[in-house]
């Protein structure tokens, strides 16, 4: 069965975007890296590999269906800033939008009665799933960033490297180490 032009649109929409986040968390594993940071820029690296992954399923669904990219949108990748936790709040941002795109995708084919691209979508391991575990885990990083300064409110206008100990992004730094 062929994708509705709908569903395909947001297909190759989300495709881009996968491709986008993985360029992004590229760039902030490069960021780490520059700063000694090796668990954050392990963790980043293996984001930025998930979210490649995440292109290879969109792209392999869609030729599955017998489609082929189409009208697909630039690649664009968000910029963050330079201090340690805008990196996090930015790729937190970057999850919100990419489950906002997901949900799209799943409204849309639940709308057109397309119940293969839905069940494609909510399987084991699919992207709904996945993405669930990626908006906990950033946000996870986000909590004990948060409860190690000792609970100070994450506002982005008063934090910055300048403003968070040292032993805090070190502390953070190794415990990301663990993340496998």
């Amino acid at each position: 069965m062929i994708l509705s032009a709908n569903v395909l649109t947001l297909l190759c929409r989300q495709y881009s975007h996968e491709i986008a986040n993985s360029l992004f968390y590229t760039s902030l594993q490069s960021w780490a890296d520059m700063r000694g940071l090796d668990g954050t820029a392990g963790f980043f690296g293996r984001q930025a590999d998930d979210e490649h992954r995440h292109a290879d399923m969109v792209l392999a669904y869609i030729h599955a269906r017998n489609e082929q990219l189409a009208n697909m949108p630039p690649v664009a990748p968000m910029a963050a800033g330079d201090d340690f936790m805008s990196q996090f709040d930015t790729a937190r941002e970057i999850e919100s939008r990419t489950t906002a795109a997901i949900s799209a995708i799943h409204a849309q084919a639940l709308a057109e009665s397309d119940m293969m691209t839905c069940a494609w979508l909510a399987q084991p391991g699919g992207l709904i799933l996945e993405q669930l575990e990626e908006e906990n885990t950033i946000q996870s990083i986000i909590d004990r960033i948060n409860a190690r300064r000792g609970n100070v409110p994450l506002d982005p206008a008063d934090v910055s490297q300048a403003e968070m100990p040292g032993e805090v992004i070190h502390d953070i730094d190794c415990w990301l180490k663990g993340l496998a």
